[in-house]
């Protein structure tokens, strides 16, 4: 039975194997091979070479995987065009990376938990930061994001704690679910104007963060975008900003500027005008109160706010929604409608 194609990881943790020979045009999807496969010695095929270390796809010119221990600097040669899913992943020997312009494509996990990477030269023309690209890379200090990138996806900086210098350049798009979460040493960070939407846990608990710059062109911050950012203050939302997600920004030291009357931010508390609802309760919100205006709300984003000693509903206020979550057990004061007493009893 001739073999056509080879998935990623065919022999994860084949601690024993010590030889794999192709024949024919087998297609590899990627890396065959993790840190357990300790005993290989030779992959041998027409359509591999093995050049300073690494394994290529004669064809494709992609580079799959190491096949020796690697130097604290890495140069990849002009002429690569590609690095395959999980090419480095966990190479604990790299220090920095050289990527040529020929490259135009590099997997996801490429170098994902590459734990002493701490400088990578990014190539002009790739379209995407693929899932998980530098994930837990903790020693990664700095990166730019050349202008070809239209897309960081999910976990792209996952827990790259030691990362402070990010520069995202016009051209992007996207940011990713959970891309730069909890990158503590990250300070500050320009959006470009050509970002549309900030996806969910996008910033998470980036502690050290105090200043994001946004632009018009942005439509979207999800939810948790920005939770926890505990050093994140003097925030401007601009006009162009449509959605914001639930707790956006809790936890966040304030104050939250707003161009246009979609939202509103008084005493340390975001409002959405139109769903009704408080988006986020920052540091500086001691004690909530409902404004006039809004009629019915939801109280989802009050959900484990300790800050919050003390909460006032108006008696215009005719619907109030909640989460079926304990909402934080330091309110000692709540002042509200009598027509809401039955509501308010199964908080």
């Amino acid at each position: 039975m001739r073999v056509k194609q080879i998935g990623i990881r065919a022999f994860e943790g084949c601690e024993s194997i010590e030889r794999v020979i192709f024949k024919g045009d087998t297609h590899i999807e990627g890396n065959l091979f993790d840190k357990r496969c300790r005993s290989l010695k030779e992959v041998s095929s027409t359509f591999l070479s093995v050049e300073n270390g690494l394994c290529l796809h004669k064809g494709t010119k992609t580079i799959l995987w190491p096949t020796a221990p690697l130097p604290d600097r890495l140069v990849i040669a002009e002429g690569i065009e590609a690095i395959a899913p999980y090419a480095f992943e966990g190479c604990d020997t790299i220090r920095e990376v050289i990527i040529p312009d020929s490259v135009v494509e590099i997997g996801y996990d490429a170098f994902s938990g590459c734990t002493r990477l701490e400088k990578i030269r990014l190539p002009s023309g790739i379209g995407t930061i693929d899932e998980k690209l530098f994930y837990e890379c903790e020693s990664l200090n700095s990166i730019e994001i050349p202008s070809s990138v239209k897309v960081i996806r999910d976990y792209a900086f996952y827990r790259c704690h030691s990362l402070e210098r990010v520069i995202l350049n016009s051209g992007l798009e996207e940011i990713g679910e959970f891309s730069f979460e909890d990158c503590s040493s990250l300070e500050e960070i320009d959006i470009p104007s050509s970002v549309e939407r900030i996806y969910y846990r996008a910033f998470y608990c980036c502690e050290s963060l105090h200043t994001v710059g946004f632009h018009e062109g942005l439509d979207q911050i999800s939810t948790e975008a920005f939770y926890n950012c505990r050093s994140l203050r003097n925030v401007r939302i601009p006009g162009s900003v449509s959605y914001i997600g639930d707790e956006c920004f809790n936890f966040c030291d304030g104050p939250i500027s707003v161009v246009g009357d979609r939202y509103s931010f008084v005493n340390g508390v975001l409002y959405s005008h139109s769903n009704h609802d408080i988006v986020a309760v920052t540091n500086a919100c001691k004690c909530v109160r409902i404004p006039d205006s809004l009629k019915s709300i939801s109280l989802e984003s009050i959900y484990n706010c300790n800050s919050v000693k003390c909460l006032f509903i108006p008696d215009g206020c005719t619907g109030i929604l909640f989460s079926g979550r304990s909402v934080s057990p330091n309110i000692g004061i709540m002042i509200y409608p009598e027509h809401m007493s039955d509501k308010i009893s199964h908080w």
